[in-house]
């Protein structure tokens, strides 16, 4: 493996506890995914939708991170993600926070082995997405 993927994560709570995580794995493939989700159409009724690949192989174990983030937060932006026949897994998740994921664990998080996700957004400003996909392949 010739690419290293570091992480770090905390999360605190004010004036209460914290928590604290950081590690490091190979991978020896990555894509980075910079698009615009368009914006709901009120004169159609119609929301934006975008859908993207985000690795070219339907093996659930090649995921080692999976990062999404946002431009704009709200319940009314959601994701869904896809096998490459499009069925569904975790579907119409509110994007109302950025999302981390790193482990070989991704995929059973997202319920199926994900090449695809789906946004839909209700909203009307088009949105930009970020998403950071590390794997191993075979």
């Amino acid at each position: 493996m010739s690419t290293k993927l570091a992480w770090t994560s905390s999360a605190e709570i004010s004036g209460g506890p914290s928590l604290k995580a950081g590690s490091s794995t190979g991978i020896n493939a990555y894509a980075l995914i910079e698009e615009t989700v368009p914006a709901h159409d009120p004169d159609t009724a119609t929301d934006g939708t975008l859908t993207v690949e985000i690795q070219p192989s339907g093996d659930v174990t090649d995921l080692r991170a999976f990062a999404m983030t946002s431009d704009v937060y709200h319940e009314d932006l959601t994701w869904t993600i896809k096998t490459a026949a499009d069925a569904e897994g975790a579907k119409d998740v509110p994007f109302d926070a950025a999302l981390f994921l790193y482990g070989s664990a991704i995929g059973s998080l997202l319920t199926v082995a994900p090449q695809k996700i789906t946004f839909t957004n209700a909203l009307e400003q088009a949105i930009d997405i970020r998403i950071l996909v590390g794997r191993v392949t075979s």
